[in-house]
C-alpha cells in the first residue's frame, strides 16, 4: 500500500496539487503557506524523477539534492545558466522543509539570513512568497517537459 501512496505519479499529482494551492494562497494573502507549499510542489516533482528512475526513498527534503539523484542538474554544476538551474538554487537557498513549523517571524528571519531580497522595500515574505511560486511552477513545469520528452509514463513506477 504505502508504494502506491508514493507512487512517481502520485508525487506528480501532489506537485501540480501544491503549485495549484500556492499560486491561490500567494494571491488570497496567505504568503506564509504560499511560501511553504511552493517548496513542497517543487519537491514532489523532483522526488516523481528519482521515484520514476528507481531510487530508494529519502528522507533528504534538499531540493539540490533530489535534483542531483533525479537527473536533472546540468552536471552537478550550480551556475544558474538555464531557467531551471536558476530556479534551483533559488528554491535551495529560500525554501527548507522545516519552515512547516515557522511563524511569520521566524521565516522573515531565515529570509534576512540569506541575504537574498536585501534591496526588497516592504513585505519581504510576500514577495518571496511571490518568487518561491514562480520558481516552483519553473521546476514542475520543466520537469514534466524532461519527463514526456523522454517518452516514461508513470504506470511503470
Amino acid at each position: 500500500m504505502a508504494g502506491s501512496l508514493f507512487s512517481a505519479k502520485a508525487y506528480y499529482t501532489a506537485a501540480n496539487e501544491h503549485l495549484g494551492l500556492s499560486l491561490r494562497l500567494v494571491n488570497s494573502g496567505e504568503h506564509l503557506a504560499a511560501h511553504y507549499f511552493a517548496g513542497v510542489a517543487a519537491e514532489a516533482v523532483l522526488r516523481a524523477h528519482v521515484v520514476r528512475i528507481g531510487h530508494a526513498f529519502t528522507s533528504n527534503h534538499s531540493i539540490w539534492y533530489l535534483a542531483g539523484l533525479a537527473g536533472l542538474t546540468s552536471d552537478g554544476r550550480r551556475d544558474g545558466t538555464d531557467d531551471l538551474q536558476a530556479a534551483l538554487i533559488e528554491i535551495e537557498t529560500r525554501w527548507r522543509a522545516n519552515h512547516r513549523y515557522l511563524p511569520r517571524e521566524g521565516l522573515l528571519a531565515y529570509l534576512n539570513s540569506t541575504g537574498l531580497d536585501w534591496r526588497v522595500r516592504g513585505d519581504r515574505v510576500k514577495y518571496s512568497a511571490t518568487r518561491m511560486v514562480d520558481m516552483a511552477g519553473t521546476v514542475v513545469a520543466e520537469g514534466a517537459r524532461k519527463w514526456s520528452k523522454s517518452n516514461n509514463t508513470f504506470a511503470r513506477a
